[in-house]
């Protein structure tokens, strides 16, 4: 049935692209997010970017779970399984391999012209790496990037009213540098 579905999407998804279709027509703004995402929180993240007629048309995670790797999860040890991801992931990456063979083929392959990097309060060594990177970004591929410090899980550490107030901050930003 899985295989049906996504069959499904995809023939949806190649017939927009060779139709020229966007799946949000009033499309302004491309953004890429790089991070761990508020997923609790997606519905009013999308919000701010429709105001703005952005689209959310990437995302990374700083480290990718064990079970897109191939690795699966040992529940019985952890331990090794957080040590596996680790080792496999971009935490043990450069900063200078990450753009170049992360951020940039993605950022020019879906015409980005900006990126999230979200810092998540209590995930420090997914969240630290983003403070370097954002910097980075802006200096060699030149595109607008935002740090955004909140939490993915713990909502003792997300103000909805100031991460929408930095989106939008940032949104209005793009919109005047592409003016």
């Amino acid at each position: 049935e899985g295989k049906r579905v996504y069959g499904a999407l995809r023939e949806e998804i190649q017939g927009k692209i060779e139709r020229g279709e966007r799946d949000v027509p009033e499309e302004k703004i491309r953004i890429a997010w790089q991070g761990v995402f508020p997923w609790g929180k997606t519905g009013a993240i999308r919000e701010v970017l429709a105001r703005y007629g952005a689209t959310l048309c990437s995302s990374w995670l700083v480290v990718g779970s064990t079970t897109e790797r191939g690795l699966g999860i040992d529940p019985g040890n952890p331990l090794r399984t957080v040590a596996q991801m680790i080792n496999v992931t971009d935490t043990k990456n450069t900063i200078d391999t990450r753009i170049k063979e992360r951020i940039k083929p993605s950022t020019e392959g879906y015409n980005v012209d900006g990126i999230i990097f979200h810092f998540s309060r209590t995930c420090k060594i997914n969240g630290i790496p983003c403070l370097v990177l954002a910097a980075e970004v802006e200096k060699e591929l030149g595109v607008s990037t935002l740090m955004l410090e909140s939490d993915a899980i713990d909502p003792a550490f997300y103000d909805q009213t100031q991460v929408e107030n930095r989106i939008e901050s940032f949104l209005e930003r793009i919109a005047g540098r592409k003016a």
